[in-house]
């Protein structure tokens, strides 16, 4: 059961919905310039060049999504998978594995000196 809403009665509702209407106050005269009061946030931050949301512009691959993965047969989480990929990185053959990946001539034996019959 949930808590029954009551109205508080000792806020100013109009002074609140006057406050939340009023226009940004930006104290950087050079954003201040160039931003247009009648355009949405996301959109003056595009105009300006500025990243809205930086999950869009920095592409950070989804290990949630890796851990849901069918292929997953290991169950393993997210942070599991991240230090695995850590771990590889730090590998000698990680090197060699960007070099090979770059030209096209990736083999899983290659790196790992594994004999293939």
């Amino acid at each position: 059961m949930s808590k029954k809403k009551s109205f508080r009665y000792s806020r100013n509702a109009k002074k609140l919905r006057r406050k939340e209407k009023a226009r940004l106050k930006i104290k950087n005269p050079i954003i201040d310039s160039a931003w247009k009061h009648g355009l949405s946030v996301k959109s003056n931050f595009n105009r300006l060049g500025i990243a809205y949301d930086p999950n869009e512009v920095l592409k950070i691959s989804s290990r949630q999504a890796m851990s849901r993965d069918p292929k997953n047969v290991y169950q393993l989480t997210p942070k599991q998978l991240q230090r695995l990929i850590g771990k590889f990185k730090k590998t000698p053959g990680y090197q060699q594995y960007l070099s090979q990946k770059e030209t096209g001539t990736f083999s899983v034996a290659d790196v790992y000196d594994i004999s293939v019959a």
